[in-house]
């Protein structure tokens, strides 16, 4: 299989694609990936880019839309 080059270098010096479809450090990525699941097993979830306590976002859902 015929790689091009910059993948190919890319992927030697450690990177990888993240969500963005961007080339990042694979250390980088995998520590995002870390936190991320430290959050969730926390019960955390992301509301408006911010991680929040499951209760509390169920919280603030209600108040928004009572009924």
């Amino acid at each position: 299989m015929d790689i091009p080059d910059h993948i190919r270098n890319a992927v030697y010096a450690g990177q990888v694609l993240d969500d963005d479809g961007k080339w990042k450090p694979l250390d980088q990525v995998l520590a995002k990936e870390k936190e991320f699941l430290k959050h969730l097993e926390n019960g955390d979830v992301l509301v408006d880019d911010r991680w929040v306590p499951l209760a509390l976002a169920r919280e603030q859902q209600n108040q928004r839309s009572p009924g």
